[in-house]
This record gives structure tokens, sequence and C-alpha cells, in this order.
């Protein structure tokens, strides 16, 4: 089926003055929009659901949480003239020999089906996606990378933890709440009807709603502790993700249950359920 799912970042509450700033000129201009309806959290272990009634400002791209990045890329391209390059895999990163001020160092990266490309550039490092086998010859910036690993290792979830999203399609309409931050579950720890986001009327035909359910981070340790990080492409993992949308589906209507509501059976089901792995996740 030709659904589309946000099954990375839900939504986004900005709480600066400059990013509200920001935020109201993406909305005037279409890139963002408000996601309303009932939210709240559910209690599984107790029975219970408060709804959150505060006034909290929920953004979401149009049609998808991924037109905000694809905007601020355009932007880059079109006003600051920055090359934006997708679908490529960073291969090497290393120090340009003599260089000083902007470009000292040297990215190899490699596109789908597409041959090894060096660019001159500064380099950012966010959380731990840095592997330290692509680092080569980076002086005293090593000592830089081999502390944010040290501090990783020290905090108290080890570094970014892997985590789990399953895409549900199902026969509606539920009348469930938009969005339920879940705890009690072992299983679940976010469910959202993505299909009430304003601008989702392509995502999927009506009648339909489009469900994401993100994994406890309890769940998706044990997960990975147990099967591994399985690679992608092989029939290990597209067993594991099965089993993985399987169990989150199973933790909602539990959850759901424990408050006295009901989340669609197999009956009402849409196809099979899928999930996603994140390799690192905040």
């Amino acid at each position: 089926k030709d659904f589309a799912w946000d099954h990375g970042c839900q939504f986004l509450t900005p709480k600066s003055a400059v990013v509200k700033e920001m935020c109201g000129s993406l909305v005037e201009r279409g890139v963002l929009a408000e996601w309303t309806g009932t939210f709240g959290l559910l209690d599984a272990r107790a029975g219970t659901f408060s709804e959150d009634k505060r006034e909290r400002w929920r953004l979401v791209g149009k049609p998808m949480m991924g037109a905000l990045a694809e905007h601020l890329a355009r932007e880059a391209q079109d006003l600051a003239g920055v090359d934006v390059r997708f679908d490529a895999r960073v291969t090497g990163i290393r120090r340009r020999r003599g260089s000083l001020g902007t470009g000292r160092w040297v990215i190899t990266s490699k596109g789908r089906g597409g041959d090894p490309v060096e660019t001159l550039a500064d380099v950012v490092v966010a959380s731990d996606c840095l592997q330290a086998n692509l680092v080569k010859d980076l002086g005293g910036a090593s000592k830089v990378f081999e502390a944010m690993n040290a501090a990783g290792r020290r905090s108290s979830v080890g570094g970014s933890p892997p985590s789990f999203a399953a895409m549900v399609a199902v026969r509606g309409p539920t009348g469930l709440p938009e969005g339920v931050a879940v705890t009690g579950s072992d299983r679940v720890s976010w469910m959202a009807k993505d299909s009430s986001k304003p601008g989702r009327s392509s995502c999927a035909p009506d009648g339909v709603e489009l469900w994401t359910l993100q994994a406890s981070p309890s769940y998706a340790s044990r997960i990975v502790e147990e099967r591994g990080f399985t690679r992608r492409g092989t029939p290990e993992h597209e067993a594991l993700l099965q089993e993985v949308a399987r169990d989150l589906t199973s933790g909602a209507r539990e959850a759901f249950a424990s408050i006295g509501q009901d989340f669609p059976g197999d009956r009402l089901l849409v196809g099979a359920p899928t999930s996603h792995r994140w390799g690192s996740a905040f």
C-alpha cells in the first residue's frame, strides 16, 4: 500500500522567542501547521488516561515531517549557496594538510550506485554518529572525539539508545486520541494517529487511519541485546522488523485496553504492520 507515516520525529514544540518567530513564519508559508486534537498520558499499569490540557504549540511538517528539512535544505542552497547532498554515505574524514580557515577537512562520500566523491568542508559532529574507522589524520581534533565517546560511555544510557517504530494502517475512524504518551507498558512509549495531522490527505485513503507506535527504551534495548544489529536487507533483519511490528501493535492494544478503549484487531488492519529500526535515537 502506498501509505506514508511520520515514523521519526512526531512534532516540534518551539520554546524560545527566536524559534517561535521562525516557526510562525514557516506556518504562514505553509511549511508547518499546527496539530490539534486530544493528547495525554496513558498509564497502562494504573489504567488511567490524563488529558494534556496545557496550551502547547504542536507543529508538524506538511505534508510530512520531512518537508521541514527539505525546506531548510532548499533555503540553504538558494540563499547561502550550501551544497546539500542526499542519499550520500560518508566513508572517510581526514584533515587537509597545511590548511587554514574554512574547508580544512576532506570528506569522502559515496551516493547510491555512484563513485566516491571528495569534498572540502568544515565539519559538525552530532552525538555519537561518527565512527572511529572513518577518521584519519585528525591531529589534536581526535582528542575532542575521544572525549565525546568517553562522555557517552559514562552517561546513564550509554550514549544514544536504539529505537523501533511500528507503522500500522487500520480501518477507521477509531475515535482514539491523536497522540498518547505511555507509561507502565513494557513495549510502547508513544502512540500517534498520524493521519490526524494536517495536510495528510494524500498519505492514506478515506476510511483508513495511520498510526505510529514507538517502542519503549527498555523494549528496544532488550531486542537489540538479544538479536544484535541485524543487517538491513537480509532475511534476518526483515523477520526481526515483522516481529517488532507485531509486538508493538499488541502493546498498543494492551495499553488502550487498560483504559477501556479498543485499538483495532487483526481483522481491521489494512495490510501487515511494518517497523523501522533507528540505530541511534534521542
